[in-house]
């Protein structure tokens, strides 16, 4: 019952993240601007979207473990990917 619960609190966090991102993408990220990074819009829209499947793939993850498992490595890796993402976007050359 307790990893049911924190899958859910798991896929909440996914979802707001997500949200985030997508709410964001034509006003900057945190200190990503669209006038100053001309692609992070697309980047934006990228992850927000990969972030929402994973959500939804850890609310399936309730009801199958390997589901379950599925869920919490591919969104580990993607948190990972989003983070090395943005890192690789503030260190490229600016227009």
């Amino acid at each position: 019952m307790a990893i049911t619960i924190l899958m859910i609190i798991f896929a909440l966090i996914l979802f707001t993240l997500a949200g985030y991102l997508w709410f964001h993408r034509q006003t900057g990220f945190s200190l990503f601007t669209p006038q100053r990074y001309p692609n992070i819009t697309g980047v934006i829209t990228f992850w927000a979207i990969e972030l929402t499947v994973v959500g939804v793939l850890a609310l399936l993850g309730t009801v199958n473990i390997v589901i379950m498992v599925i869920a919490l490595a591919v969104g580990s890796l993607s948190g990972m990917g989003l983070g090395l993402t943005l890192v690789t976007l503030m260190n490229a050359p600016r227009n």
